[in-house]
């Protein structure tokens, strides 16, 4: 292996390392700021250390492009982290991570009924291999008890709908305007709307009298920058000096280390789980499987095209 595929797997794991390391930080919010506070926290701090980067990449759009751009931002940016922060008030960091990994096969399935992409076989058999795998962990609840019950799970579904179909937008209706210029273009949108309301509730009344008020703050700091925002840039870095299909191999590598940080800080992991987590990653990978000249390979387009 050179110097250059040890930097790329390396990056690889590190961007694997951060995002999976979200959830932590989500439930360490959450030890003094309620769900939308942590949610707007994330958003407003994320945007906040994104500004410093506008003067280098600039905001320029066309106009037109704007609406769409803004559904975009909500989609992807906006709306998640309250549906996580809400959901992480009632289930673990580790689960939640593990359903996170459905979100390849939501952009799959939002492809096919909103976008009217083709569905083939392989597809709808990775659907039904990572559905089934997130009714499983969905089931079983943490003391090992069954229980039918999606309840706050199925934020973290709706949360992987919504990247699913943000992911279809940018891929079919915002390809031309760089990943990178997008992304700081979503938090310069919805950014100051999450300050205005994060300031409009108890955040700064907590602040003064909560005594564990500034250590999630500091942790929101460090998820909103580094597993916000700068892991954006990362991410399409990664995407440039690769293909997108090497970058988007991290939608394996996130589960299993917020299982693993799960695991570390108290959490109880059921034998159940990891066999739904395998679950799903096997119908991510067999959803992506393709035949292209004789070799086997997944379908995602690398991302190639210059700032605009």
């Amino acid at each position: 292996m050179n110097r250059d595929a040890i930097i790329n797997w390396i990056l690889l794991v590190l961007l694997g390392v951060i995002w999976g390391f979200s959830f932590f930080f989500i439930k360490r919010g959450l030890a003094a700021f309620d769900s939308n506070q942590v949610g707007a926290l994330r958003i407003f701090l994320a945007f906040i250390a994104i500004v410093p980067i506008v003067p280098f990449v600039g905001l320029k759009v066309p106009n037109i492009k704007l609406p769409l751009i803004f559904l975009s931002a909500l989609l992807g940016s906006g709306l998640p982290p309250f549906l996580f922060a809400l959901a992480q008030t009632r289930i673990s960091s580790s689960v939640a991570g593990i359903l996170n990994a459905l979100t390849p096969l939501f952009a799959l399935l939002a492809g096919v009924f909103i976008f009217k992409l083709t569905m083939k076989w392989n597809h709808l058999l990775g659907v039904i291999l990572g559905l089934g795998g997130a009714v499983m962990i969905i089931i079983i609840q943490s003391d090992g008890a069954f229980e039918f019950n999606f309840g706050y799970s199925l934020l973290i579904i709706l949360a992987t709908l919504f990247y699913g179909i943000n992911a279809n937008i940018i891929r079919s209706k915002l390809y031309k305007i760089h990943p990178v210029k997008l992304g700081i273009l979503n938090f310069c949108l919805i950014g100051p709307i999450a300050g205005i309301y994060l300031f409009s509730t108890d955040f700064v009344e907590i602040m003064q009298t909560n005594h564990q008020a500034w250590a999630s703050l500091a942790y929101m700091g460090i998820l909103a920058s580094i597993g916000t925002a700068y892991s954006l840039i990362l991410f399409n870095y990664l995407a440039f000096r690769t293909s997108a299909l090497f970058a988007t191999m991290v939608t394996y590598i996130i589960p299993v280390v917020s299982v693993i940080i799960g695991f570390f800080d108290g959490e109880t992991i059921k034998a159940v789980h990891l066999i739904g987590l395998a679950c799903i990653l096997i119908g991510v990978y067999v959803s992506s499987f393709k035949k292209h000249k004789g070799v086997q390979s997944t379908s995602v387009r690398p991302i190639n095209n210059p700032i605009e």
